[in-house]
């Protein structure tokens, strides 16, 4: 059984105590590694069974000769993101060096952007007692990166519902979710205040722009963005909890950093509500 970010809504039957573990997993993007691990911890489950050697070592953060993948993270609290941003982000690097130094500084900040935000989702959000995982992996066909992050916590609805009451399932509390300025904190990360109200919204955004893929489940709702286009579901099996992946290709940047930013801001004409 291959465990992919394309395939993941339909194999959500895994992750159900009747299931995990009695199936072969034979490949698992970083999206199902860092599922895997976030239900391993959660139920407190000391070994995983009929899984692939490759993800085994990636479960237990141990890198390969020339793997192309990170160690798994976990994310406790607010505190733990930077660091996590940066570790990740340098080891995705590495796989780049062949860039002139100018892409590969542009290239660091759209990776330390993207990767930190997913990341406070999780610290901020997830209301759980493990926090969550994260994990990237390089494809060097098409010189893309993968980068998700699990948690086994409450989902968006909860926190939705506080400032939207007509808002009761999970699907529409994702779409909401992705508007600008409702999703993003203030604080400040490598020297720059980040954007408050950006958050999901603004990688959304960039994804559409450089023709890569993102997933996000909460509990019983997903949302979809391929190739620019945006849908969401209510799927059959639910994941407890919250799962944000997304694919960036990197020869399709066609903005710099900044620019890209200014051009997400205006994108939408609303005002920030940045209750999150």
């Amino acid at each position: 059984m291959d465990i992919r970010l394309g395939n993941i809504h339909t194999k959500l039957n895994y992750f159900t105590p009747h299931e995990f573990g009695l199936n072969y997993v034979g490949w698992a993007e970083p999206i199902a590694v860092s599922m895997i691990k976030a239900y391993q911890t959660y139920h407190d489950i000391d070994k995983v069974e009929n899984l692939n050697d490759y993800i085994e070592l990636m479960l237990d953060g141990r890198l390969s000769a020339n793997s192309k993948y990170t160690s798994i993270e976990q994310i406790s609290s607010r505190g733990d993101v930077e660091d996590i941003t940066a570790h990740l982000t340098a080891t995705i690097l590495t796989n780049f060096i062949d860039l002139e130094p100018l892409h590969q500084k542009d290239l660091k900040k759209y990776l330390q952007y993207l990767i930190a935000e997913i990341l406070n989702n999780v610290a901020d959000h997830s209301g759980s007692t493990n926090g969550g995982f994260a994990m990237a992996q390089y494809y060097p066909t098409k010189r893309k990166v993968q980068v998700a992050v699990a948690d086994s916590g409450v989902g968006f609805l909860k926190h939705i519902h506080k400032a939207y009451p007509k808002i009761t399932t999970d699907e529409e509390a994702i779409k909401k979710a992705i508007e600008m300025g409702v999703t993003a904190s203030n604080n400040r990360m490598y020297g720059h205040e980040r954007n408050a109200g950006y958050g999901l919204y603004a990688l959304i955004q960039i994804i559409k722009e450089t023709r890569g893929k993102v997933v996000i489940i909460s509990n019983f709702g997903m949302l979809r963005c391929v190739d620019g286009e945006i849908t969401t579901c209510t799927l059959d099996k639910s994941w407890n909890g919250t799962v944000v992946a997304f694919e960036f290709i990197e020869k399709n940047t066609d903005y710099e950093f900044e620019q890209m930013m200014s051009k997400c801001m205006f994108m939408e004409d609303e005002d920030d509500e940045d209750f999150f």
